[in-house]
């Protein structure tokens, strides 16, 4: 597993997120909950695709990437 390498410099959010019966991710952040398809989330927080449920750090640019290629549920 690759790790990505954040600055210091570069703030970073939590966000938590499950995967759905029918294998997609549910992520939460802010208080808001998005539906994401599997692909473009592990592209994206670069986390196993045998993941089921966790948290993961992500930058603000990462963010905003999930938040555009996701559903507001």
């Amino acid at each position: 597993m690759a790790f990505k390498l954040i600055t210091e410099l570069e703030q970073t959010q939590l966000i938590t997120y499950t995967r759905t019966v029918v294998g997609w991710y549910n992520f939460t952040t802010g208080g808001k909950r998005y539906n994401i398809n599997p692909e473009l989330f592990r592209n994206i927080t670069d986390i196993s695709n045998k993941t089921v449920a966790g948290v993961a750090e992500v930058s603000k640019s990462e963010l905003h990437a999930l938040i555009d290629g996701a559903v507001a549920i």
